[in-house]
């Protein structure tokens, strides 16, 4: 089994070939490479698996027309992905609407 279908047979939603591939890359991962369990226990695929996590909300909130759908699918996704980011130190993502807490500097 290569990394590619490895990350796929994670996947609920359907995503391009590219995406997976895309974020594959970015965690330094080559998608053509053997899947062994060093690597599907590693930092740089749980890390991918996040970030598909993540790629995958938009698959399961949607609107068409006046219909409006926003599956708790999303939620969990994001709660999953956040607990694999915080696990490796990686910051997390907000769910929409939410704000990152901040500073702001007042001169007097």
């Amino acid at each position: 089994m290569t990394i590619l279908e490895a990350i796929v047979s994670e996947c609920s939603y359907t995503l391009s070939e590219k995406t997976f591939l895309k974020k594959l890359k970015k965690r330094g991962l080559c998608g053509d490479a053997e899947a062994t369990t060093e690597i599907l226990n590693s930092k740089a695929f749980e890390l991918a698996e996040a970030d598909i996590m993540i790629a995958q909300i938009p698959a399961v909130s949607y609107s068409e027309g006046s219909m409006s759908v926003n599956a708790p699918d999303a939620e969990a996704l994001r709660v999953l992905a956040n607990g694999i980011y915080r696990k490796w130190g990686e910051p997390e993502v907000l769910a929409k609407g939410e704000r990152q807490p901040g500073v702001k500097y007042i001169d007097w």
